[in-house]
């Protein structure tokens, strides 16, 4: 009985230990946990100032973007010996830019920037021989079309900050071709939200003369005849805040599957109306607004919604949709007469094989637009006004513009009152 008693005794007092250890150890990590957030935080605020946009206010984020803008959500302890190694005076988000030609580069130029992999050399190759070639553009007055390749950092890369031969072909590649913008940051799908950040920042402060910015991937081939169409459209119209693609409505919030999104996130059972990532085209002053109005919210990790859906929700940056079925989704048998039925703006593809054979498609198309009078001619994109007032999605709280900001940028504007029709 008196052993019984002694064992019982030994127990309590090493819980009685074992709960003290783990008070101790939980406030330490908590510690920690503040520190690194803290020194995150510095580096995250590093790349947003530079958004010269004089805004008296100081942007506001859930702790959990300083975690993912560095890379990964990991352990207090794992971050801080990260930490140790990063020179956070010398922090660049930038490893390498692409050197621009200002010379080529007018008001009227579509400067678009293309979401790509490390290890997407050859789908980069298709597109700088086919719709970014500008010598397929050299009867234009002014050259038409810039374009760059934003790549982030494959994760092994990232995390053991070692050189791997598909980051050194990289390298490589973007002293050749002097068009890819490498992005300090771990390339993964839950942090495109960060990359398309840091890519418009970049195109914000070069302070490039173009006012037209367009946002598409590398496994998309556009139709770059119709979307000049659209920018001499918004520029004859000298319309300043606009964004057009094909508006995906009121679209719901995916919990299960690639484009999911945690509850505590997002909350909300629908998003706004957005813009298909495939290909989507704004104003400098919509990208500015976008940029400004993202210094004071929330980033959600789909970079689609939260573009293209929310924040021309929150700003009143108008949308303008095209038809859905401009957009094609690439199949084996594509064919002429398919493609002469509607006006195409982008094909999306699965191999950079197709990319050729769909790009000569699109240039028949163009030689038969040349050959018909604008009367005559049977491809149009259908393209219908969605201002962005009109939709009736009302977000939760902590997605709402604070009411003390004002935007230098705003677009809250009369709706336009334009008629859309490009002829391709």
């Amino acid at each position: 009985m008196a052993r019984l008693k002694l064992y019982s005794i030994l127990i309590k007092f090493s819980l009685v230990i074992v709960i003290t250890k783990f008070i101790i150890m939980s406030r330490k990590l908590t510690r920690d946990t503040d520190v690194c957030r803290e020194k995150l935080k510095q580096l995250e605020m590093r790349a947003f100032h530079k958004l010269s946009l004089n805004s008296a206010h100081t942007p506001q984020k859930r702790p959990y973007l300083y975690e993912r803008i560095y890379g990964l959500k990991k352990s207090a302890d794992r971050i801080k010996g990260d930490l140790v190694n990063v020179d956070i005076t010398d922090y660049r988000y930038y490893l390498i830019e692409p050197s621009i030609d200002t010379n080529l580069i007018y008001e009227s130029t579509l400067f678009v920037f293309v979401q790509s992999k490390d290890s997407n050399r050859e789908k980069r190759k298709q597109i700088r021989e086919t719709w970014a070639n500008r010598q397929v553009y050299s009867d234009y007055h002014h050259n038409p079309i810039y374009v760059i390749f934003a790549v982030g950092l494959a994760p092994n890369v990232f995390i053991s900050n070692k050189t791997d031969p598909i980051l050194r072909d990289v390298i490589e590649e973007a002293d050749k071709t002097k068009d890819i913008l490498l992005l300090n940051m771990m390339d993964i799908y839950d942090n495109l939200t960060i990359k398309g950040f840091l890519t418009m920042l970049w195109i914000a402060n070069r302070g490039f003369q173009s006012n037209y910015i367009m946002k598409t991937d590398d496994d998309i081939i556009l139709n770059m005849f119709a979307w000049f169409q659209i920018v001499k459209k918004i520029q004859m119209n000298d319309i300043q805040c606009v964004l057009v693609g094909h508006i995906w409505t009121k679209p719901p919030v995916e919990r299960h599957n690639k484009y999911k999104v945690d509850q505590s996130e997002y909350g909300y059972q629908t998003y706004p109306s957005f813009a298909s990532g495939w290909g989507y085209v704004m104003t400098r002053r919509t990208m500015v607004t976008i940029l400004e109005a993202a210094l004071h919210l929330p980033f959600l990790i789909r970079d689609d919604p939260y573009f293209a859906g929310i924040i021309p929700h929150l700003t009143g940056i108008p949308l303008v949709s095209v038809e859905k079925s401009s957009y094609i989704l690439f199949k084996s048998n594509i064919s002429n007469k398919e493609m002469s039925k509607i006006g195409v703006l982008l094909v999306h593809v699965s191999k950079s094989s197709n990319y050729t054979s769909v790009w000569n498609m699109f240039l028949e198309r163009r030689n038969y637009g040349r050959e018909n009078t604008e009367g005559q001619h049977k491809d149009a994109v259908p393209v219908d006004l969605w201002s962005a007032s009109d939709v009736s999605t009302q977000l939760p709280p902590e997605w709402r513009l604070p009411k003390n900001i004002s935007l230098i940028s705003s677009c809250n504007e009369s709706p336009l009152n334009v008629t859309w029709r490009i002829m391709v």
